[in-house]
């Protein structure tokens, strides 16, 4: 009776054990992921090394900390270790305010032979409130013989952390705190916390992306993911449903881990596209997480999938907002001429110049908060020349040739062209080729003319150069503005947007329902540009075209051509294009050469707007 006595309560130990450790996890600003590297001063002197952890951190709201953990370099060539915490950095490490704990030098482990951290338990848990505490450890190098007594600190070996996530002071060196965070990264130190406000595993789905794939075939989505649970995040299962049929649930381990609570990944999540060429809804769920049901409420997300019988040819736009009276816009020139030069055909880009003489009506809605500013293909807003980097170097190609590989639904053409010998009316013929069936159109057509080398004399045509006599942004694209003087005044502007359409949402009809896989949709839109101040050479005109989807706002393709000469006969356009010669009428049916001024007026039996 006695021995059962003692075995129940084992076990009953043995389960306080194993939920005790499932609700405790180790967690610091150096991941366990992260990449190592090591710094130092070569010198036989102590290293105190902090990380400041904050409350305002989910994981640590209301949290209890129950030890600490560490990376030595190299345990042989170091004495005296001790771990510490406290509210405030202490000028000495005795000054630590919760707890200094000597660590026996048996206890040790190193990164150079064991691969592991140094664990420590605190002797009492100390319980997190507001504000925040200090995180740390010291030691004393007794030998600089070999490179690990030389540079005996462990770091992340990732820069431009927040500060204090590494703080370091030695006898000799640094005297004093010193913040290295933004060059060296984190230092390796965690803490083993628990949290009774939060689940063990939670996993929260922001969203999933919307989709273009081939139909039948393997497909990948990108679903955005946010850590809500205490469990460091390994792997998911979830379950794809398309149009109300759910897959097979799945699993999948994840290569960047969920590192704790508020933590986000992107992971791309593998499926089988629908057998049939169709738009439609899918949806996401993760149904698990480290193999145990996901405790989260927002398990799931949806987005449109569109499978087609091929992919598009992709191009993409970039709508760069400037204006001559921002100091920082110079870099956005570079940038749309380094775009322009490095993807030529496939770049389609858009100067959109605000408070100044190129300002063009109608754009005011889509201009972003802060210039300069593109938006590429109204999906990404970003730098025009940093793109999505955290650096002051060319990056906008990064940025841009994500978005290109992005595969389209529709193929796009353009063909434009003068309609009368004075050149005063462009005709721009756009030809939507979709490879998805769908009931409804939910697209259409915006265009945009633009023109190069609009130069003018008078003040407000001076470029504000911030640039100037600065070096910035080091590269040597930039040595334009480098070298010239603030302002710039024989500038010269270079895919201006001069004259557009249906800009926000496009022009309605433009794209006629049902959507048939593989059906060329013809839309002819034509630009009258008599009296337009901002055309000042018509050989450096362009038209440009781009396929709105009108749910999303979002850019699907877009396409760009030259103008190409008034052929009165219509021969070269037809010999080229295999169309018939325009033939223009009033409404009251009055056959014209070519319309003279804006207004509704009817081509090859079509009713045309001129502009």
């Amino acid at each position: 009776m006695i021995k059962r006595k003692r075995l129940f309560l084992l076990v009953l130990v043995l389960q306080a054990l194993a939920a005790a450790a499932q609700t405790q996890r180790w967690w610091g600003l150096y991941a366990d992921s992260d990449p190592t590297t090591t710094m130092g001063f070569s010198a036989a002197e102590t290293y105190d090394c902090a990380a400041q952890f904050a409350s305002t951190r989910t994981i640590l709201n209301g949290a209890t900390i129950h030890g600490l953990r560490f990376y030595l370099r190299d345990k042989t060539v170091v004495s005296g270790v001790q771990v510490w915490l406290s509210t405030t950095r202490p000028n000495t490490v005795a000054q630590a305010n919760i707890a200094v704990i000597d660590v026996p030098q048996e206890q040790l482990a190193d990164l150079d032979h064991d691969q592991r951290m140094t664990e420590v338990t605190l002797p009492t848990p100390y319980t997190l409130g507001s504000g925040s505490i200090y995180a740390g450890f010291s030691f004393t190098v007794t030998s600089t013989a070999t490179d690990a007594g030389k540079n005996p600190v462990v770091c992340a070996g990732r820069s431009n952390l927040t500060s204090g996530s590494f703080y370091l002071r030695t006898s000799k060196t640094l005297r004093s705190w010193n913040d290295l965070a933004t060059q060296y990264g984190a230092v390796a130190v965690q803490l083993l916390v628990s949290n009774p406000s939060l689940p063990a595993q939670a996993v929260q789905v922001q969203s999933v992306d919307r989709l273009v794939t081939l139909s039948g075939q393997p497909a990948q989505a990108a679903l955005s993911l946010r850590s809500e649970g205490l469990a460091q995040v390994n792997s998911i299962d979830y379950v794809v449903t398309i149009d109300g049929q759910a897959q097979p649930e799945a699993h999948l381990d994840l290569p960047a881990l969920l590192w704790g609570p508020a933590s986000t990944a992107a992971p791309y999540v593998p499926f089988v596209a629908p057998a049939q060429a169709a738009s439609q809804q899918y949806a996401i769920e993760v149904t698990r997480v480290n193999g145990q049901p996901n405790e989260s409420r927002q398990n799931k997300a949806s987005n449109q999938l569109i499978s087609t019988e091929m992919l598009a040819s992709r191009r993409s736009v970039v709508e760069e907002f400037t204006g001559t009276w921002c100091t920082n816009c110079p870099r956005g020139t570079v940038g749309m001429e380094n775009l322009a030069r490095e993807f030529g055909d496939r770049f389609v880009g858009i100067a959109v110049h605000n408070g100044d003489p190129m300002a063009l009506n109608g754009y005011q809605s889509l201009v972003p908060s802060g210039i300069p500013k593109c938006n590429m293909d109204r999906t990404l807003v970003c730098d025009p020349y940093i793109g999505i980097a955290n650096d002051y170097h060319y990056h906008a190609n990064e940025a841009f040739a994500l978005l290109l590989a992005q595969p389209s639904e529709a193929d796009l053409t353009l063909n434009a062209y003068w309609t009368d010998d004075s050149e005063t009316v462009i005709a721009c013929e756009a030809t939507t080729t979709f490879y998805t069936n769908a009931p409804t159109a939910d697209y259409a057509l915006a265009f945009i003319l633009t023109a190069d080398g609009l130069r003018g004399t008078t003040q407000e045509w001076w470029q504000v150069n911030g640039e100037s006599g600065r070096g910035t942004f080091p590269d040597a694209d930039m040595d334009r503005f480098r070298n010239a003087p603030d302002p710039v005044k024989d500038m010269e502007y270079n895919h201006v947007a001069v004259a557009i359409d249906g800009i926000t949402q496009g022009i309605a009809g433009s794209i006629a329902s049902p959507i048939v896989s593989r059906q060329p949709q013809l839309f002819t839109h034509t630009y009258s540009i008599a009296g337009n101040s901002l055309v000042q050479d018509k050989t450096r005109l362009q038209a440009n075209v781009l396929l709105i989807n009108t749910t999303t706002g979002q850019v699907v393709n877009a396409a760009k051509a030259p103008l190409a000469a008034y052929d009165p006969a219509g021969l070269t356009q037809a010999a080229a294009q295999g169309r018939q010669p325009e033939q223009w009428h009033t409404l009251d049916g009055r056959r014209i050469a070519a319309p003279t001024r804006p207004g509704l007026y009817i081509s090859n039996g079509k009713k045309i707007i001129i502009h």
